[in-house]
């Protein structure tokens, strides 16, 4: 399945670009655009209009251009482009070519259940009167297809182990009376013999776990789904029993947003299956992975606790400077680890750093480590970059636009410093316009705002620190996470 980008009219006539897998293509005049016009055209802005692909879909958005994006000569924001469509732009005329016709007019199946708003969803799917928005059928009326990653006791976590991934959930630490504590078994309705809870167990879950149990449907094969902590780009995460050993863990459900086929899955899962690998005491362990009549599930440990938006949520303001340097210095201390074996997390930000307890001291754990990047990068995410999932683009570097499918460890460098950066202001690191267009152009083109203007009291030091982590240039960051840190340690004692 192939995309292919042909010049068909114009100075650059017959120059061709074909696409495989997922990925992005800028047109304009800027030394970054992969189809670079000439710098004194003056038909053509510096970042003209991209094109996203995933064979055989692609979506095409202008980039605020001065004379417009012609698609079948009618100009354009942002449209689905098919086969035979063309791109016209000045004088250049660009002639979409997809291999498999019968494949891209598969009909895409959507899910609000999956975490995609539906303007996020492709245009043809939000008029389409088969969008898919209902529950999942439970568990006990149907026969349940499912396939494993790990080993069968992967999940089995020690039951003084207080982990997981709640991203703000209100009853994430809801404890509940002593007099509850005498139901070390609970019968579950449609699961035999009940479950064997500890009162450890116990006290972490509400009071009522066991009605909300009951009361929705139970997809994934192996455990009891209590209730959802929290809604991203790639999927829903809940908190959940596992029905061998009544632990709690977290489990991240995805659905793919577009039609795909078993292979498809079969290679996500394999390429993901890589992340069982990763351990630390800073990073949130996956322990099993899998899929159940098509959708993906991910078991992760549960954290108790909240995440770092929320913590700055509930501190109604700004974050003390040892207490943002502190979180980020644990993240980078992760981050260390996990370059050092090759994996980029790629989608760093606030919501996916969860703050824990162990021991009585606190713990930062980085959830979703390489998902992002596996996920983004195959087939069954469909088209992502567009719909500013989630608010990841209010984190991202540069070169996650013009370089979508080579992410670097200075990625993650430059994530890390834009959510030190909120975390000391509350503010974002742009003043980010609110269309998806504006957002890039500021990315790919602008400086961030001086973080003492939103400030003052920030030190001139650890400025220049953020700011070099925060420079277009990766080769301009710092060398690594580990010299961030190092240059990091010296205001974990600030009083401000």
């Amino acid at each position: 399945m192939k995309v292919t980008l042909t010049v068909d009219q114009g100075p650059h006539e017959g120059k061709s670009y074909a696409f495989e897998e997922h990925d992005n293509f800028i047109v304009g005049r800027a030394t970054y655009a992969h189809f670079r016009l000439p710098k004194k055209d003056q038909f053509f802005s510096r970042v003209h209009f991209m094109v996203e692909v995933n064979p055989p879909y692609c979506r095409l958005m202008d980039m605020g251009s001065r004379n417009g994006t012609f698609v079948n000569d009618e100009r354009v924001k942002t449209i689905d482009i098919h086969d035979g469509d063309r791109i016209k732009g000045g004088k250049t005329v660009i002639k979409v070519s997809i291999a498999d016709r019968e494949s891209a007019e598969r009909k895409v199946t959507f899910s609000k259940a999956a975490g995609v708003p539906a303007a996020e969803a492709p245009a043809a799917v939000q008029n389409s009167s088969n969008q898919d928005s209902t529950p999942i059928p439970p568990a006990e009326n149907k026969d349940i297809h499912a396939r494993y990653i790990g080993p069968s006791d992967s999940h089995s976590i020690p039951t003084d182990d207080v982990s997981g991934e709640t991203n703000g959930a209100d009853d994430a630490n809801e404890e509940i009376g002593p007099e509850s504590a005498r139901f070390q078994t609970i019968a579950v309705e449609n699961v035999q013999g009940g479950i064997t809870l500890t009162e450890e167990t116990l006290a972490m879950l509400p009071e009522d776990f066991s009605d909300r149990i009951n009361s929705r449907a139970q997809p994934v094969p192996g455990y009891l789904i209590i209730d959802e902590l929290g809604k991203g780009g790639m999927g829903v995460v809940y908190r959940a029993l596992c029905r061998r050993d009544g632990n709690i863990v977290a489990i991240k459900t995805i659905r793919p947003t577009i039609a795909v086929t078993e292979g498809d899955i079969d290679r996500f899962l394999r390429e993901a299956s890589i992340l069982k690998d990763l351990k630390h005491p800073n990073i949130v362990a996956f322990h099993e992975m899998g899929e159940a009549d098509g959708d993906l599930f991910f078991v992760m440990e549960y954290v108790a606790g909240i995440d770092a938006a929320r913590l700055v949520a509930d501190n109604e303001g700004p974050l003390g400077i040892a207490t943002a340097v502190g979180i980020i210095c644990q993240l980078l201390t992760a981050l260390e680890h996990a370059h050092g074996q090759g994996f980029v997390h790629r989608d760093i930000k606030p919501q996916n750093m969860l703050l824990g307890q162990v021991e009585g001291r606190g713990v930062v754990k980085l959830a979703d480590f390489g998902l992002a990047r596996t996920y983004q990068s195959s087939r069954i995410s469909g088209l992502t970059m567009m719909g500013d999932v989630r608010g990841t683009s209010q984190y991202m570097a540069p070169e996650q636009i013009t370089n979508y499918r080579e992410t670097k460890p200075t990625t993650d460098q430059y994530a890390a410093a834009a959510t030190l950066y909120f975390l000391l202001t509350v503010q974002y690191i742009f003043d980010f316009p609110n269309t998806i267009n504006g957002k890039f152009q500021m990315i790919l083109q602008d400086d961030p705002v001086p973080i003492r203007d939103r400030r003052s009291e920030i030190p001139d030091e650890l400025s220049a620190i953020i700011h070099r982590a925060l420079l277009r240039d990766p080769e301009e960051r710092f060398a690594d996470v580990t010299e961030m840190r190092d240059t990091l340690l010296a205001f974990l004692n600030s009083s401000k």
